[in-house]
C-alpha cells in the first residue's frame, strides 16, 4: 500500500459516510427487513445523507476555514474533540427528529439510533484516547451485516458482506500505513462498533 492509496482509503471511507452506506446495504440488499415502499426509498436515502453526511461535513470544512482545526485529518486527540462533539450534538437531534417522523419502521429507527449512540460514545472515548473512528464506523456496518442474516436469514447480503469485510481491513491498515492511529486504537474502534452494532440488531430487532 502506498500514501496516495492509504490516503484515498481514508478520505473515501471516513466515518460520516457510513450510515449512508448502512442504509444503501439496508433498502437494496435487506429489502425484506424494512416496510417502506421502493418509491420513498430513494428519497429517504438522499434525506438521510444530507443530515448524517453533508450537513455534518460542511461543518467541519467550516471549522477548517475560520481555524477552529488545524487539518481536515485532525491528528490531535484534542483537535478532534469540537467537531465530534459537534456531530454528536447534530445526530441526536436528528436522531429524535428522525424517530418522530419516521416511527413506523422499527428496523430504520434501531439502525439511526445505533449510530447516534455509537458516535456519541465514540466522542467522549476520544477524551481519553485516540479511537478508531474509521474502524467502529466500517466494522459497525459488518456488525449490521452479520445480524441482520444471523437473525433473519438474509443470503443477498453475502456479495456485500464480503466487500465490506476487504474494506474493513483496507481502511484499517490504510489508517495504521498514515501513522493516523497505533495498532490498539485502530483494533478498539473496530470492536466496540462491530459489538455495538451486531448487539443492537440482535437483541433489539
Amino acid at each position: 500500500m502506498n500514501k496516495q492509496l492509504a490516503t484515498a482509503l481514508s478520505v473515501i471511507f471516513q466515518p460520516l459516510v457510513m450510515p449512508t452506506l448502512t442504509y444503501i446495504i439496508l433498502f437494496y440488499y435487506a429489502p425484506d427487513l424494512v416496510s417502506i415502499s421502493d418509491e420513498v426509498k430513494l428519497g429517504l436515502l438522499i434525506l438521510i445523507s444530507l443530515v448524517t453526511l453533508v450537513i455534518p461535513t460542511i461543518s467541519i470544512l467550516s471549522m477548517k476555514w475560520t481555524g477552529m482545526i488545524a487539518s481536515l485529518e485532525m491528528q490531535t486527540k484534542k483537535e478532534r474533540l469540537i467537531p465530534f462533539f459537534t456531530i454528536t450534538v447534530f445526530y441526536i437531534i436528528s436522531a429524535y427528529f428522525f424517530q418522530q417522523r419516521f416511527n413506523y419502521d422499527p428496523m430504520i429507527n434501531l439502525v439511526f439510533l445505533t449510530i447516534t449512540g455509537v458516535i456519541t460514545v465514540l466522542s467522549f472515548i476520544t477524551i481519553f484516547w485516540k479511537i478508531s473512528a474509521h474502524s467502529a464506523g466500517l466494522a459497525g456496518i459488518l456488525g449490521f451485516m452479520i445480524a441482520w442474516n444471523a437473525k433473519f436469514q438474509q443470503p443477498s447480503l453475502l456479495g456485500p458482506l464480503v466487500l465490506v469485510g476487504l474494506l474493513t481491513g483496507a481502511v484499517m491498515s490504510a489508517r495504521l500505513y498514515l501513522d493516523s492511529h497505533r495498532p490498539l486504537e485502530v483494533l478498539g474502534g473496530a470492536i466496540f462498533g462491530f459489538a455495538s452494532c451486531a448487539a443492537a440488531v440482535y437483541f433489539y430487532a
